[in-house]
């Protein structure tokens, strides 16, 4: 469903599962897993790379609110296609992410 392209760094997907709050959301869990920086291009299966497919980072309960002094994965804070979003990792950042389709 989700894959990362054009790694730079080590970038581990952990998991892919459907949004706690009953919504047909994709939520992705990823960390950076040997203490450097790394960066890494999100490509979503054609099953859900429609038009309508966007992604935000989220906290870790999967709500939009994130704590300020923690480094962001994606650039800016409001929604941008899922398809082809550049994911930038600091060392041993954790970052989820919500897909909205």
């Amino acid at each position: 469903l989700v894959s990362l392209a054009d790694a730079t760094g080590v970038i581990v997907l952990d998991w892919i599962k459907l949004a706690d709050d009953g919504s047909s959301d994709l939520i992705v869990r990823l960390y950076e897993a040997a203490g450097g920086n790394a960066t890494a291009t999100l490509r979503l299966d054609a099953a859900l790379s429609d038009a309508k497919a966007g992604v935000r980072e989220v906290n870790l309960m999967e709500e939009p609110e994130l704590d300020a002094e923690l480094p962001r994965a994606l650039a800016g804070d409001e929604p941008m296609p899922a398809d082809g979003a550049v994911v930038s990792l600091a060392p041993f950042q954790l970052a989820t992410l919500r897909i909205r389709r």
